[in-house]
């Protein structure tokens, strides 16, 4: 009997939660063969490609600007025809996942599984056709389904999807209140930490004279980088700002074009000195180790991925109950979090936390545990794996 062949959709390969997500799991599953076979479509490419094409049989659908059938869409949009151009997607997308359109016909997958409420995999999935069950791993809220999805895809997704797993109680309340998905069709399982990448790394935490504030994501409106910079100017007025540093990791970096308005935001409130956008790195872990307390500003945030790192590398993270946050807290006891919009509230227990290393050290030994016994891949990546098997039987 042939093992389920199981195809992945992402939108992309970039350093964000959901393609992280997808590549821990897979990860995993080439030192610890899961019962049924993968493979990956890719959207767009992106830095983790590479990484992606040594785990599994990976396909870049190349649904990106750039790509010449997509130009030809949009030629096609402008002239008022524009189904001529979504078939011309369709048959380039399906070409390249498949190869040679005259050689033998290639295995179709007997489980499609959406990593993410986007665009891009909405147009994977209506341009590829699977005929087996579709799944959706959803990592969004309403920012996902409503502010990035139109009424078209997000009715197309729920209709195509089976099964839904969740990454929160937070999202799976939302399918089923927000988009009415029925509570038999929603599992959840939290996203993974890899604990591995943590090898080598001091996670005592002592305390010194100097404080070491954290942030990180994208940054876009979601992530809310400007609201970290206010509640780095109001620590920097409340304590000696010789003794504090803050760093943010990953989003645009300061020679991006489109950092001219968090530039814009350091200069009028002060800050250039003492704060450094790090832009993408590969090491995150690394250098969040070194954190004495995580700032999450996100506006939503299913269940932040880089919060779970923080929290599981002792770092206690404060933040917005805007989301899986809320939950993170309870279930770690790492994490303390104030309704959004108050960020004088983060402020003020940042501060006390800053002047607390006791309370920091206790908050991080729970932290580590919370990682290794309930989010590290090793503990994910099974239970996955267990969804999907049951879907396939």
């Amino acid at each position: 009997m042939n093992r389920p062949l199981v195809r992945f959709l992402a939108h992309g390969a970039e350093r964000s939660g959901p393609p992280i997500y997808l590549l821990r799991l897979l990860r995993y599953w080439k030192a610890n063969p899961a019962q049924f076979d993968t493979e990956l479509v890719i959207a767009r490419p992106g830095d983790l490609v590479s990484q992606f094409t040594c785990l599994t049989n990976t396909s870049v659908a190349r649904l990106d600007p750039r790509s010449l059938e997509m130009t030809f869409q949009s030629l096609t949009r402008a002239l008022h025809a524009e189904a001529l151009g979504q078939r011309a997607v369709s048959f380039a997308s399906r070409a390249r996942v498949r190869g040679n359109p005259f050689g033998s016909a290639k295995r179709q997958p007997d489980i499609t599984i959406v990593n993410g409420a986007t665009v891009a995999t909405v147009g994977l999935l209506r341009h590829l056709r699977p005929s087996g069950q579709v799944l959706t791993i959803a990592h969004e809220l309403s920012t996902g389904w409503f502010g990035n999805l139109n009424r078209v895809d997000r009715e197309f997704l729920l209709a195509k999807t089976d099964r839904f797993l969740a990454v929160s109680e937070a999202v799976r309340s939302f399918l089923m209140s927000e988009l009415g998905v029925s509570a038999s069709r929603v599992s959840m399982t939290h996203p993974p930490v890899d604990l591995s990448e943590f090898e080598g790394l001091d996670l005592n935490h002592q305390p010194t004279s100097s404080f070491h504030v954290g942030g990180s994501g994208m940054t876009d409106w979601r992530k809310a980088p400007e609201i970290w910079l206010r509640i780095a100017a109001e620590l920097r007025d409340m304590l000696p700002k010789e003794t504090l540093r803050f760093t943010w990791q990953g989003g645009d970096s300061p020679q991006s074009s489109a950092f001219w308005p968090l530039e814009h935001e350091m200069r009028q409130l002060g800050l250039s000195e003492q704060v450094t956008f790090t832009g993408q790195i590969q090491d995150t872990a690394a250098a969040m180790s070194q954190f004495d307390v995580f700032v999450s500003t996100a506006r939503e945030d299913a269940y932040p991925l880089a919060c779970a790192e923080a929290i599981s590398l002792g770092v206690p993270v404060v933040g917005f109950d805007s989301g899986g946050l809320g939950e993170m807290a309870q279930e770690s006891g790492c994490a303390l979090v104030v309704p959004y919009p108050e960020q004088n509230l983060i402020t003020e227990l940042v501060a006390d936390l800053l002047h607390d290393p006791d309370r920091r050290h206790h908050m991080g030994k729970q932290g580590i545990e919370f990682g290794r016994d309930q989010l590290d891949v090793s503990v994910i990546a099974p239970a996955v794996a267990d969804w999907i098997l049951g879907r396939a039987s």
